[in-house]
């Protein structure tokens, strides 16, 4: 299942396949653009589904039908992490970071302030 991480210090989308994917993209992410000396808080970033809590989104369907997702999300101090659908990682997997930060945040994570 696919997966959406979202940095809360700059906005940040990242897009992959699994869980695993998801933790080492993650964690080169706040190396390469945060530096070691700020670590990501919870650090490590060693995420299991305990971890995730159960959310339900509205997302539009294939045919502009408003249709209710079952998912479930993750979120830190400085970093959040859903589940999406494989049609979304699809879609958003080559755009650019800002588009798909206005997308997730919006869609799977409203209730988070960025």
């Amino acid at each position: 299942m696919p997966f959406v991480a979202i940095c809360r210090r700059c906005k940040h989308c990242i897009l992959e396949k699994s869980l695993a994917g998801i933790q080492v993209k993650l964690h080169k992410h706040f190396e390469e653009a945060h530096g070691s000396e700020e670590p990501p808080n919870p650090h490590p970033i060693l995420l299991d589904w305990e971890d995730f809590e159960n959310r339900r989104v509205m997302l539009i369907s294939d045919y502009g039908n408003l249709i209710e997702y079952s998912t479930r999300i993750f979120v830190s101090k400085d970093y959040c992490v859903a589940v999406i659908t494989h049609n979304d990682y699809q879609l958003w997997s080559d755009r650019t970071t800002e588009e798909a930060f206005q997308y997730f945040s919006k869609t799977y994570f409203e209730e988070v302030k960025f």
